[in-house]
């Protein structure tokens, strides 16, 4: 039976002005994962992590992994003095298998040497670090594939045909054996058992029938679950859970989801926190909240927002679109295409049961003339996204040829009414008062500028009151909503209604004689 456990507690880390780090560390530390630092204006060439990893006595038949949900910078990876792999700049989870590198009853050291890609380069060598948790797989020889890209080992594509769901499943086996028994199990949100499907492991692919299945909308944001199990002798040698929905996303002169017409209306996200690059469970929750309370149904995600960030959209029912800001240019080194190249097919595996996740970007393309579009690369790109299972629609900005869709719009950019995408919605308020997006800080309240767009998303009706100067003389009352007309009670009607009417959604009440102490009601 597979175990994990965590690693994220307990790393001792070091930071080096020198050329070899992992010989020469400078002080060291004890820290938790995620962990990350600000190198901008230090002079600091790479860092490096520590851990001692205990080793079972047996491991006969079994095998060790190690998982990080990301990585910023160059890592290499070590297990004592062994180099084990190395990693360029990964956003997205990845598994490492160092069985190879150990020893039984034993006590091995894992490393991580983080450094710029180019030492000319170290000045964008900031905000490096681990920005993830970490954890130790310590599972039998067959089971679900770990090494597929980070991604659950399982594909799931799901429809509804005349009221009743059709679910195709494959997965990905390391190992397995004849008499090994493939079971998949769906379950409804309550948890109870819909269907159950058995088969042999060398042939996983199966359809499963799922009667009366309601399909996943930001309105009604159903899920189901799918739970594989692989089986030998009575007993589960790997287990996966893994959330889905009845969703089809496409584009046809508009985007349609579930073959209805749909307005995306959302805002920008950026997973850059303060620390950097780093997950955060109750921060992505509370962002996702935002963009449905401020009416939005879409997010466009400036980089690989998290897991966790994801799964809160599949939940709550907010579309997403993940962007890889890559350059992509006709002569751009091999080695740095295939590093483009593996985060994005890795983005493609890891989302493609998400149901949220509708659409990636391949990169973005600058070119003078047609003559130097780089369509050999954009074509990899494609492949490499079909090839990891992925059904969201690709898009690049600077072009589009059949192959992808038009790219989101941007603010103010209403795109024949496709598609309206506001500023970033997790940025704050800067301590020189640079208003840097719409939540002041962050975990803190939403900033009155928010509901200048939740004017062009709200179906429903809503009133704001924006904050108040009460330093001036005259305190100004304004107030954002869709409503033809508003009546604001000053103290609980002891003093008559004040009626505002606006064409725009924005009111404005003047000469109110308020005070800190007034009470403001709007009906």
């Amino acid at each position: 039976m597979k175990r994990v456990l965590s690693l994220s507690g307990g790393w001792i880390y070091s930071e080096s002005s020198v050329l070899d780090p992992f010989r020469s560390a400078g002080k060291s530390e004890k820290v938790n994962l995620p962990f990350t630092v600000d190198f901008s204006r230090r002079p600091v060439y790479s860092c490096i992590y520590r851990k001692e990893i205990p080793v079972p006595t047996e491991m006969r038949m079994r095998e060790m992994w190690v998982e990080f949900d990301g990585i910023c910078g160059k890592a290499d990876i070590f297990v004592d003095e062994n180099l084990v792999c190395t990693r360029r700049h990964s956003p997205t989870r990845f598994r490492i298998n160092i069985t190879p590198f150990i020893k039984s009853d034993t006590v091995a050291v894992l490393s991580i040497v983080l450094s710029s890609d180019d030492i000319q380069d170290r000045a964008s060598f900031y905000s490096a670090g681990i920005f993830g948790e970490a954890r130790l797989i310590i599972v039998d020889t067959a089971r679900f594939a770990l090494g597929e890209k980070g991604s659950d080992g399982i594909c799931i594509r799901s429809r509804i045909v005349d009221g009743v769901g059709k679910v195709n499943v494959s997965a990905n086996i390391d190992n397995p054996i004849n008499y090994d028994i493939l079971s998949y199990t769906i379950n409804a949100s309550d948890g109870s058992e819909i269907a159950t499907v058995k088969t042999n492991p060398v042939k996983s692919d199966v359809e499963i029938t799922v009667p009366d299945a309601l399909g996943w909308t930001p309105q009604e944001p159903n899920l189901y679950t799918l739970v594989a199990r692989i089986i030998r002798d009575g007993r589960a040698q790997d287990v996966r859970s893994v959330a889905f929905g009845f969703r089809n996303f496409e584009y046809d002169e508009g985007y349609l989801l579930n073959g209805e017409k749909t307005t995306l209306k959302g805002y920008s996200f950026s997973p850059y926190r303060e620390n950097g690059l780093s997950s955060d469970a109750s921060a992505d929750y509370s962002d996702v909240c935002m963009i449905k309370e401020l009416g939005g149904n879409f997010v466009r995600c400036d980089g690989y927002p998290g897991r966790e960030f994801i799964d809160c959209c599949d939940e709550n029912g907010v579309l997403v679109a993940i962007e890889n800001n890559a350059l992509i240019r006709p002569d751009m080194t091999d080695s740095d295409f295939e590093a483009i190249l593996l985060t994005l097919s890795d983005i493609a595996a890891q989302t493609r049961n998400n149901p949220s996740v509708v659409m990636l970007c391949l990169g973005k393309v600058m070119v003078a003339d047609e003559g130097n579009i780089p369509a050999d690369k954009i074509q990899r790109l494609v492949d490499a996204v079909k090839s990891a299972g992925g059904q969201q629609l690709k898009f690049m900005y600077g072009y589009r040829d059949e192959r992808l869709v038009p790219s989101p719009a941007s603010f103010n950019t209403d795109c024949d009414g496709e598609c309206v995408v506001a500023d970033y919605i997790d940025d704050y308020v800067t301590d020189s008062g640079i208003q840097k997006g719409y939540r002041e800080c962050p975990g803190k309240e939403i900033s009155d500028d928010a509901y200048l767009c939740k004017l062009k998303f709200a179906d429903d009706e809503f009133t704001h009151i924006c904050k108040i100067d009460y330093s001036v003389k005259n305190p100004v009352v304004k107030v954002y909503s869709n409503k033809k007309d508003i009546s604001l009670v000053l103290n609980d009607k002891e003093n008559k209604p004040v009626t505002l009417t606006s064409d725009n959604g924005i009111f404005t009440a003047e000469n109110l004689k308020i005070t800190k102490k007034t009470r403001i009601k709007i009906i």
